[in-house]
């Protein structure tokens, strides 16, 4: 009983892990259609070429969630191989 018990966390862990890994998928949080340059409005005009261009936008921030999701499920392996192996 106790190990079924045991096999159900693990089980679950490993599934929650999953789901966080796919939900919080960093290709996906960067994918745009289309650069920041490109958008209408953002370029410099066309009747003022003398002037500076134009400084680039805020930079954009780097999402941690599927590396963060990727050390949870090496942690649980980890805890999981010294459960396993304790004498």
């Amino acid at each position: 009983m106790k190990n079924r018990i045991k096999h159900f966390f693990v089980t679950l862990f490993f599934i929650a892990a999953l789901v966080l890994f796919i939900d919080i998928n960093p290709a996906e949080a960067q994918y745009r259609d289309e650069p920041d340059w490109g958008r209408q409005g953002t370029a410099q005009p066309a009747g003022n070429p003398s002037g500076p261009p134009l400084p680039p936008g805020a930079p954009q921030q780097t999402p941690i969630g599927g590396g963060l999701a990727l050390l949870l499920a090496a942690g649980g392996a980890y805890a999981i191989k010294k459960l396993k192996h304790k004498p």
